[in-house]
């Protein structure tokens, strides 16, 4: 993070687009009920958080790190991530082995959305770890 200042004017926009197209959600077109999604959504408490660029924190949670707390969760967790994620396998596996119990997927032919981009296979996964952790 912080490798790069977040571009201005039209440059950015470019920028912008390419790494979401590999790295948030590898589609050539997006389902017409994402799309209505992005739409609708009121973006200014993203902006807040985040900031205004995906590819750079700049919000209010540039400083925030919660690793040193993840022993805390003793709930079964479910952490996922796609191989061309913009959350990294390696930082998936980071946060899966700070849980003490939780189980890692990553999806192969995916990016940040797996569920739109392999939703059959994420049905799944979910599904499956949800069956097993539903009677406790």
């Amino acid at each position: 993070a912080g490798l790069l200042p977040p571009l201005r004017g039209p440059a950015s926009a470019v920028v912008e687009l390419q790494y979401i197209r590999r790295h948030v959600m590898r589609m050539p077109s997006l389902p017409l009920d994402v799309a209505r999604m992005i739409v609708s959504t009121n973006s200014e408490p993203y902006r807040l958080l985040w900031g205004r660029s995906e590819s750079a924190v700049t919000g209010t949670l540039k400083d925030w790190d919660v690793r040193a707390r993840l022993s805390e969760i003793l709930v079964p967790a479910l952490v996922t991530g796609g191989r061309y994620d913009e959350v990294t396998p390696a930082q998936v596996e980071a946060l899966a082995a700070g849980l003490p119990t939780s189980e890692r997927v990553i999806f192969e032919d995916s990016s940040h959305c797996a569920m739109w981009e392999e939703p059959d296979r994420f049905l799944s996964v979910v599904g499956d770890f949800l069956d097993r952790h539903d009677a406790r």
